[in-house]
Protein backbone atom coordinates (compact mmCIF):
# COMPACT_ATOMS: atom_id res chain seq x y z
CA UNK A 1 0.00 0.00 0.00
CA UNK A 2 0.93 3.42 -0.61
CA UNK A 3 0.27 6.54 0.67
CA UNK A 4 1.26 10.28 -1.01
CA UNK A 5 0.99 14.05 0.00
CA UNK A 6 2.53 16.67 -1.75
CA UNK A 7 4.47 18.95 0.95
CA UNK A 8 6.51 21.67 0.26
CA UNK A 9 10.07 21.18 1.87
CA UNK A 10 8.85 22.21 5.41
CA UNK A 11 10.71 25.08 7.45
CA UNK A 12 12.60 23.16 9.40
CA UNK A 13 13.88 21.47 6.40
CA UNK A 14 14.35 24.53 4.35
CA UNK A 15 18.28 24.95 3.24
CA UNK A 16 19.67 28.51 4.09
CA UNK A 17 21.46 29.48 0.96
CA UNK A 18 23.16 32.46 2.57
CA UNK A 19 25.05 33.45 -0.83
CA UNK A 20 28.74 34.45 0.10
CA UNK A 21 29.55 38.01 -0.31
CA UNK A 22 30.92 38.78 -3.96
CA UNK A 23 29.06 35.69 -5.51
CA UNK A 24 28.22 37.33 -9.01
CA UNK A 25 24.39 37.26 -9.75
CA UNK A 26 23.10 36.83 -13.00
CA UNK A 27 20.13 36.39 -15.19
CA UNK A 28 19.74 33.06 -17.45
CA UNK A 29 20.41 35.09 -20.70
CA UNK A 30 23.71 36.22 -19.37
CA UNK A 31 24.87 32.61 -18.16
CA UNK A 32 23.88 31.32 -21.26
CA UNK A 33 25.91 33.75 -22.95
CA UNK A 34 29.57 32.87 -20.50
CA UNK A 35 31.73 30.82 -22.78
CA UNK A 36 32.86 28.98 -19.97
CA UNK A 37 31.38 29.23 -16.77
CA UNK A 38 34.10 28.83 -13.20
CA UNK A 39 33.44 29.26 -9.92
CA UNK A 40 30.25 29.89 -7.99
CA UNK A 41 27.24 32.12 -8.84
CA UNK A 42 24.01 32.85 -8.16
CA UNK A 43 21.12 32.80 -11.12
CA UNK A 44 17.96 34.25 -11.29
CA UNK A 45 15.67 31.70 -12.49
CA UNK A 46 12.41 33.38 -12.72
CA UNK A 47 11.33 34.35 -8.83
CA UNK A 48 14.14 32.17 -7.74
CA UNK A 49 17.67 32.32 -6.68
CA UNK A 50 20.00 29.30 -7.67
CA UNK A 51 23.18 28.87 -6.39
CA UNK A 52 25.79 27.29 -9.09
CA UNK A 53 28.46 26.01 -7.84
CA UNK A 54 32.32 24.37 -8.85
CA UNK A 55 30.99 25.21 -12.49
CA UNK A 56 34.36 24.75 -13.76
CA UNK A 57 34.59 21.40 -12.28
CA UNK A 58 35.47 18.55 -15.54
CA UNK A 59 32.43 16.37 -15.81
CA UNK A 60 33.49 14.41 -18.69
CA UNK A 61 37.49 14.19 -18.73
CA UNK A 62 37.71 12.70 -22.02
CA UNK A 63 35.41 14.85 -23.83
CA UNK A 64 36.34 18.15 -21.16
CA UNK A 65 33.10 19.06 -20.84
CA UNK A 66 32.36 21.10 -17.63
CA UNK A 67 29.31 21.28 -14.95
CA UNK A 68 29.22 24.47 -16.34
CA UNK A 69 28.33 23.35 -19.99
CA UNK A 70 25.61 20.43 -17.96
CA UNK A 71 23.68 23.30 -16.70
CA UNK A 72 23.41 25.20 -19.81
CA UNK A 73 22.36 22.02 -21.17
CA UNK A 74 19.83 21.82 -19.24
CA UNK A 75 18.70 25.21 -19.28
CA UNK A 76 18.25 25.09 -23.20
CA UNK A 77 16.20 21.79 -23.06
CA UNK A 78 13.83 22.43 -19.71
CA UNK A 79 11.05 23.93 -22.13
CA UNK A 80 10.74 20.66 -23.93
CA UNK A 81 12.02 18.68 -20.92
CA UNK A 82 9.91 19.73 -18.09
CA UNK A 83 6.32 19.27 -20.11
CA UNK A 84 7.19 15.40 -20.01
CA UNK A 85 8.71 15.18 -16.48
CA UNK A 86 6.64 18.02 -14.38
CA UNK A 87 4.59 16.85 -11.16
CA UNK A 88 6.81 13.24 -11.50
CA UNK A 89 9.00 12.40 -8.55
CA UNK A 90 12.45 11.31 -9.04
CA UNK A 91 14.88 9.44 -7.74
CA UNK A 92 18.49 11.18 -8.02
CA UNK A 93 21.60 9.36 -9.87
CA UNK A 94 24.10 11.80 -8.17
CA UNK A 95 27.93 12.12 -9.38
CA UNK A 96 29.25 14.77 -7.60
CA UNK A 97 32.78 14.10 -8.66
CA UNK A 98 31.86 13.71 -12.59
CA UNK A 99 31.61 10.89 -14.79
CA UNK A 100 33.66 8.11 -14.14
CA UNK A 101 34.09 8.51 -9.93
CA UNK A 102 31.81 7.47 -6.86
CA UNK A 103 28.13 8.34 -7.78
CA UNK A 104 24.94 7.16 -5.24
CA UNK A 105 21.19 7.33 -5.77
CA UNK A 106 19.27 9.30 -3.37
CA UNK A 107 15.48 8.55 -3.07
CA UNK A 108 15.27 10.79 0.16
CA UNK A 109 15.64 14.73 0.46
CA UNK A 110 17.00 15.71 3.63
CA UNK A 111 16.73 19.60 2.76
CA UNK A 112 16.48 22.18 -0.13
CA UNK A 113 15.17 25.61 -0.99
CA UNK A 114 11.39 26.92 -0.61
CA UNK A 115 11.64 26.34 -4.56
CA UNK A 116 12.00 22.16 -4.14
CA UNK A 117 8.76 20.91 -3.77
CA UNK A 118 8.96 17.20 -2.40
CA UNK A 119 6.07 14.47 -2.72
CA UNK A 120 6.56 12.11 1.00
CA UNK A 121 5.83 8.48 -0.39
CA UNK A 122 5.50 5.63 1.94
CA UNK A 123 6.36 2.93 -0.36
CA UNK A 124 7.48 -0.64 1.14
CA UNK A 125 6.82 0.63 3.98
CA UNK A 126 9.25 3.20 4.39
CA UNK A 127 8.43 7.42 4.19
CA UNK A 128 10.81 8.99 2.18
CA UNK A 129 10.53 12.83 0.16
CA UNK A 130 11.59 12.68 -3.50
CA UNK A 131 12.29 15.73 -5.41
CA UNK A 132 9.49 16.28 -7.49
CA UNK A 133 10.21 18.17 -10.76
CA UNK A 134 8.44 21.36 -11.19
CA UNK A 135 10.43 24.14 -12.26
CA UNK A 136 13.31 25.23 -14.21
CA UNK A 137 15.11 26.81 -11.04
CA UNK A 138 13.88 23.25 -9.18
CA UNK A 139 15.68 21.33 -12.45
CA UNK A 140 19.06 23.12 -11.99
CA UNK A 141 19.17 22.77 -8.06
CA UNK A 142 19.04 19.29 -8.34
CA UNK A 143 21.37 19.53 -11.71
CA UNK A 144 23.89 21.27 -9.41
CA UNK A 145 23.85 18.47 -6.57
CA UNK A 146 25.83 16.24 -9.48
CA UNK A 147 22.38 14.57 -10.98
CA UNK A 148 23.51 14.56 -14.48
CA UNK A 149 20.83 11.93 -15.71
CA UNK A 150 17.08 12.59 -14.90
CA UNK A 151 15.15 9.18 -13.36
CA UNK A 152 11.58 10.31 -12.85
CA UNK A 153 8.50 7.97 -11.83
CA UNK A 154 6.22 6.68 -14.51
CA UNK A 155 3.56 8.79 -12.80
CA UNK A 156 2.84 11.97 -10.87
CA UNK A 157 1.38 12.84 -7.78
CA UNK A 158 -1.75 13.55 -8.98
CA UNK A 159 -2.54 10.07 -9.86
CA UNK A 160 0.71 8.65 -8.06
CA UNK A 161 -0.59 4.50 -8.56
CA UNK A 162 -1.49 4.77 -12.18
CA UNK A 163 0.96 5.81 -14.74
CA UNK A 164 0.82 7.76 -17.70
CA UNK A 165 3.19 6.07 -20.22
CA UNK A 166 4.21 2.50 -20.65
CA UNK A 167 7.73 1.80 -21.19
CA UNK A 168 9.81 -1.44 -23.31
CA UNK A 169 13.48 -0.98 -22.78
CA UNK A 170 15.23 -2.36 -25.58
CA UNK A 171 19.06 -3.13 -23.54
CA UNK A 172 21.57 -4.69 -25.85
CA UNK A 173 24.95 -6.47 -24.39
CA UNK A 174 27.37 -7.54 -27.23
CA UNK A 175 24.72 -6.54 -30.04
CA UNK A 176 24.69 -5.25 -33.12
CA UNK A 177 22.86 -2.19 -33.70
CA UNK A 178 21.14 -3.40 -36.42
CA UNK A 179 20.23 -5.82 -33.91
CA UNK A 180 18.80 -3.53 -31.92
CA UNK A 181 17.01 -1.67 -34.72
CA UNK A 182 15.17 -4.86 -35.85
CA UNK A 183 14.13 -5.77 -32.24
CA UNK A 184 12.93 -1.90 -32.32
CA UNK A 185 10.92 -2.80 -35.30
CA UNK A 186 9.30 -5.63 -34.17
CA UNK A 187 8.14 -4.51 -30.94
CA UNK A 188 6.70 -1.89 -33.16
CA UNK A 189 4.89 -4.31 -35.21
CA UNK A 190 3.23 -6.33 -32.37
CA UNK A 191 2.13 -2.72 -30.35
CA UNK A 192 0.48 -2.05 -33.78
CA UNK A 193 -0.99 -5.17 -33.97
CA UNK A 194 -2.28 -4.16 -30.29
CA UNK A 195 -4.22 -1.38 -31.65
CA UNK A 196 -1.02 1.04 -30.17
CA UNK A 197 1.16 3.43 -31.85
CA UNK A 198 4.73 3.95 -30.07
CA UNK A 199 6.65 6.89 -29.70
CA UNK A 200 10.45 6.78 -29.68
CA UNK A 201 13.79 7.65 -28.43
CA UNK A 202 17.57 6.76 -27.78
CA UNK A 203 18.48 5.22 -24.09
CA UNK A 204 21.33 7.67 -24.72
CA UNK A 205 23.65 4.61 -23.53
CA UNK A 206 23.35 1.23 -25.45
CA UNK A 207 19.58 0.32 -26.49
CA UNK A 208 16.52 2.12 -27.47
CA UNK A 209 13.08 2.91 -25.35
CA UNK A 210 9.00 2.88 -27.05
CA UNK A 211 7.01 4.84 -25.03
CA UNK A 212 3.13 4.32 -25.38
CA UNK A 213 1.79 7.41 -23.54
CA UNK A 214 -1.66 6.25 -21.73
CA UNK A 215 -5.37 7.45 -21.35
CA UNK A 216 -6.22 7.63 -17.54
CA UNK A 217 -7.06 3.83 -15.70
CA UNK A 218 -4.48 1.02 -15.91
CA UNK A 219 -2.96 0.68 -12.72
CA UNK A 220 0.91 -0.09 -12.57
CA UNK A 221 0.10 -4.00 -12.32
CA UNK A 222 -1.53 -4.07 -15.33
CA UNK A 223 0.67 -2.13 -17.52
CA UNK A 224 3.54 -4.13 -16.45
CA UNK A 225 1.19 -6.94 -17.18
CA UNK A 226 0.32 -5.88 -20.54
CA UNK A 227 4.16 -4.36 -21.12
CA UNK A 228 5.44 -8.14 -20.22
CA UNK A 229 3.01 -9.99 -22.46
CA UNK A 230 4.81 -7.98 -25.66
CA UNK A 231 7.72 -8.37 -24.84
CA UNK A 232 7.03 -12.33 -24.36
CA UNK A 233 5.24 -11.76 -28.10
CA UNK A 234 8.26 -10.02 -29.25
CA UNK A 235 10.70 -12.08 -28.06
CA UNK A 236 8.92 -15.88 -29.59
CA UNK A 237 9.17 -14.30 -32.89
CA UNK A 238 12.80 -13.14 -33.25
CA UNK A 239 14.58 -15.44 -30.17
CA UNK A 240 18.03 -15.34 -31.76
CA UNK A 241 18.20 -11.17 -31.30
CA UNK A 242 15.66 -10.90 -28.41
CA UNK A 243 15.02 -12.26 -24.76
CA UNK A 244 13.02 -11.36 -21.75
CA UNK A 245 15.74 -13.44 -19.50
CA UNK A 246 16.74 -11.16 -17.16
CA UNK A 247 19.97 -12.61 -15.97
CA UNK A 248 22.55 -11.86 -18.00
CA UNK A 249 24.53 -15.06 -17.65
CA UNK A 250 21.65 -16.58 -19.07
CA UNK A 251 21.39 -15.14 -22.15
CA UNK A 252 22.73 -15.67 -25.93
CA UNK A 253 25.56 -13.73 -27.54
CA UNK A 254 23.80 -10.70 -29.31
CA UNK A 255 20.63 -10.60 -27.98
CA UNK A 256 18.67 -7.74 -26.96
CA UNK A 257 16.93 -8.01 -23.44
CA UNK A 258 12.98 -6.67 -23.62
CA UNK A 259 12.87 -5.49 -20.13
CA UNK A 260 9.20 -4.86 -18.82
CA UNK A 261 10.25 -4.91 -15.59
CA UNK A 262 10.80 -1.10 -14.94
CA UNK A 263 7.01 -0.77 -15.19
CA UNK A 264 6.77 -1.78 -12.06
CA UNK A 265 5.73 0.62 -8.90
CA UNK A 266 8.50 3.01 -7.60
CA UNK A 267 10.61 2.00 -10.93
CA UNK A 268 12.08 4.59 -12.71
CA UNK A 269 13.44 5.36 -16.52
CA UNK A 270 15.99 7.56 -17.94
CA UNK A 271 13.43 11.07 -18.95
CA UNK A 272 13.54 12.28 -22.28
CA UNK A 273 16.18 14.98 -22.97
CA UNK A 274 18.18 13.41 -20.09
CA UNK A 275 22.50 13.62 -19.94
CA UNK A 276 23.94 10.22 -20.03
CA UNK A 277 26.80 9.62 -17.83
CA UNK A 278 28.82 7.90 -20.34
CA UNK A 279 31.21 8.06 -22.68
CA UNK A 280 30.46 11.53 -25.38
CA UNK A 281 28.08 13.04 -23.48
CA UNK A 282 25.59 11.57 -25.22
CA UNK A 283 21.21 12.31 -24.37
CA UNK A 284 18.16 10.23 -24.33
CA UNK A 285 16.77 11.76 -27.49
CA UNK A 286 13.08 11.61 -28.75
CA UNK A 287 13.46 10.58 -32.53
CA UNK A 288 11.09 9.26 -35.28
CA UNK A 289 11.37 6.15 -36.71
CA UNK A 290 12.27 7.70 -39.97
CA UNK A 291 15.34 8.63 -38.58
CA UNK A 292 16.26 5.31 -37.36
CA UNK A 293 15.13 3.59 -40.62
CA UNK A 294 18.05 6.02 -42.10
CA UNK A 295 20.44 5.04 -39.44
CA UNK A 296 20.31 6.98 -36.61
CA UNK A 297 22.43 5.93 -33.81
CA UNK A 298 22.94 7.01 -29.83
CA UNK A 299 26.50 8.80 -30.68
CA UNK A 300 24.37 11.34 -33.08
CA UNK A 301 22.59 12.92 -30.16
CA UNK A 302 24.68 14.86 -26.88
CA UNK A 303 24.92 17.75 -25.59
CA UNK A 304 25.67 19.84 -28.40
CA UNK A 305 23.40 18.53 -31.17
CA UNK A 306 20.18 17.97 -29.19
CA UNK A 307 19.68 21.96 -28.06
CA UNK A 308 20.44 22.38 -32.81
CA UNK A 309 18.23 20.14 -33.09
CA UNK A 310 15.33 21.10 -31.29
CA UNK A 311 16.23 25.36 -32.34
CA UNK A 312 15.58 23.58 -36.01
CA UNK A 313 12.09 22.18 -34.35
CA UNK A 314 12.95 18.59 -34.62
CA UNK A 315 10.97 17.45 -31.42
CA UNK A 316 9.33 14.34 -32.59
CA UNK A 317 7.57 14.28 -28.71
CA UNK A 318 6.16 17.67 -28.97
CA UNK A 319 2.61 16.11 -28.81
CA UNK A 320 3.69 13.37 -26.68
CA UNK A 321 0.38 13.18 -24.33
CA UNK A 322 -2.23 14.68 -27.10
CA UNK A 323 -1.65 10.98 -28.35
CA UNK A 324 -2.61 9.32 -25.24
CA UNK A 325 -3.91 5.38 -26.07
CA UNK A 326 -6.31 2.77 -24.29
CA UNK A 327 -4.39 -0.61 -23.30
CA UNK A 328 -6.16 -3.42 -24.61
CA UNK A 329 -6.44 -4.67 -21.09
CA UNK A 330 -9.19 -7.24 -22.43
CA UNK A 331 -7.06 -9.32 -24.66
Amino acid sequence: MMLTHLIEVGPAEIERQAMPSGTDTVTAAEFMEMGTPSGDLVLRCGSARVRLTSLDRVYWPEEGITKGALLKYYLRVAPVLLPLVRDRPTILKRFPRGVGEASFFQHDLESGPEYLKAARITHDSTPRDYAVYSTPAALLYLVNLGNIEQHPWHSRIQSLERPDWLVLDLDPHDTEWESVVEVAQVSRQVLQEHGLDPFLKTSGSRGLHLYIPLKPGPTYTEVSEFAAKVCEEVAGRIPSIATTERALKKRQKGQVYLDWVQNALGKSAVAPYSARAGRGATVSCPITWEELESGATIQDFDLDSVPMRLERGLDPWKELFQHRQRLPLAD
